[in-house]
């Protein structure tokens, strides 16, 4: 998907910028996060690297006025910049430290003088692109204080009832009543049917009331409105990146309430084909679709999806160690495979067996927040995730002989 620099407003332009910014700064964290650790986690840091640095090419290119939309490799997005504004490339510099990043697997050098490079390469395009982006940003805003209101009065074609609608929409978010929290929504809807985030708000308060049957047909809405909304290409043009795109984030904010909702209603078969589907549109997983997915994928006894899934976001957390050493357990028994990952997964977190096996009792709210390797952690994961280890028989007696 391409955006028109002259078909929606400075404001959307600025609100999807932070989007992209944000996504930025978790990325080059999680990167930097990796490097800092002991021992260093070179190769994983990679790809943080590289996605931070493409999400910001990709603002720039649109701000330039791409005309298509280049997710390819970092070489497409500065063959672009270079012909649109040969300073900002010349500013940016050589880029091999990101060229050889990218093709890290297959170089013999030291991987961790590849992984610094690319992760330094990313601090200095973040500091060039992003006052670059401010720089396009404030001419926006100053292009559109000095031209001639559209006749619609509203933001690139929409239309002003939609640009009421999302106003009204941020007052609700915002509104800590539940009755006039519904009343502004009623009225986003009543200006523009196709707002999925408007159902999500409407689903999420459902869910809050312990109206989980409602919720869902709120959360079914918001999901049909935002595919009528994004269209059926953005389906096929913009899969793999969805999350990366603002504008997505309100038909995945929906999908994932329905899909979660039906999980712990007990339609996990339904739930897990959502995720599979959100997955494929959103490999990246800023949701955490994936440790929902591995959860439903146990209780229905799919033990090859699960292990392809385990083998695609092989993580060290416990959301997914003690998932695999489940799985194995399933698989193969009481086996020395089956032992060993038991014994990794508790030593990444100790704190997980005594809440699954009950000799410590779990809160009834899951924690807002949690560290890794914590007992906050072992929290969200027993309370949330935990459902197979009760419905597996004979996996709560093993994981108790490891400890």
């Amino acid at each position: 998907m391409t955006f028109d620099v002259h078909e929606i407003s400075p404001l959307e332009w600025d609100d999807m910028a932070d989007g992209f910014l944000d996504l930025v700064d978790n990325e080059i964290r999680a990167a930097e996060m990796l490097l800092n650790a002991d021992p260093p986690l070179a190769m994983p840091s990679i790809p943080h690297s590289l996605i931070a640095t493409e999400y910001l090419l990709f603002l720039a290119v649109q701000l330039l006025g791409a005309s298509k939309q280049s997710w390819t490799n970092v070489d497409e997005y500065i063959k672009f910049i270079a012909e649109k504004a040969p300073d900002l490339r010349r500013t940016l510099g050589p880029l091999t430290p990101l060229k050889k990043a990218a093709a890290a697997g297959a170089f013999d050098e030291d991987i961790f003088k590849v992984a610094e490079s690319a992760f330094k390469a990313t601090v200095k395009a973040e500091k060039i692109l992003g006052e670059f982006i401010d720089k396009k940003l404030e001419e926006l805003y100053a292009e559109h204080e000095t031209s001639p209101a559209s006749p619609s009065g509203g933001s690139g074609g929409r239309g002003n009832e939609y640009g009421q609608a999302m106003e009204i929409l941020d007052k609700a978010w915002g509104e800590t009543s539940v009755k006039k929290r519904a009343t502004l929504v009623k009225k986003a809807l009543a200006l523009c049917p196709d707002i999925a985030d408007a159902y999500v708000i409407l689903g999420n308060d459902a869910l809050d009331s312990g109206k989980p049957e409602e919720a869902i047909e709120h959360y079914r809405r918001g999901l049909e409105a935002g595919e009528r909304e994004l269209g059926a290409e953005a389906f096929t043009d913009d899969k793999g990146h969805f999350w990366g795109l603002l504008e997505t984030r309100p038909y995945m904010r929906a999908r994932f309430g329905l899909a979660s909702v039906l999980h712990k209603s007990g339609s996990v078969r339904e739930a897990s084909e959502h995720y599979k589907a959100m997955l494929e549109l959103n490999p990246n997983d800023n949701q955490g679709v994936r440790y929902m997915l591995i959860e439903a994928l146990l209780l229905l006894g799919e033990h090859q999806d699960a292990d392809a899934l385990l083998k695609q976001y092989d993580e060290e957390s416990a959301f997914m160690l003690y998932p695999k050493a489940l799985l194995e357990f399933v698989k193969n028994g009481d086996s020395k495979a089956a032992q060993k990952l038991r014994a990794e997964a508790i030593r990444n977190n100790p704190h997980v067996p005594a809440f699954l096996l009950g000799k410590k009792k779990l809160p009834k709210k899951t924690p807002d927040s949690y560290g890794f390797k914590d007992e906050s952690e072992a929290v969200v994961y027993a309370l949330e995730f935990g459902a197979p280890w009760s419905t597996i028989p004979g996996a709560k007696e093993w994981l108790a002989q490891g400890v």
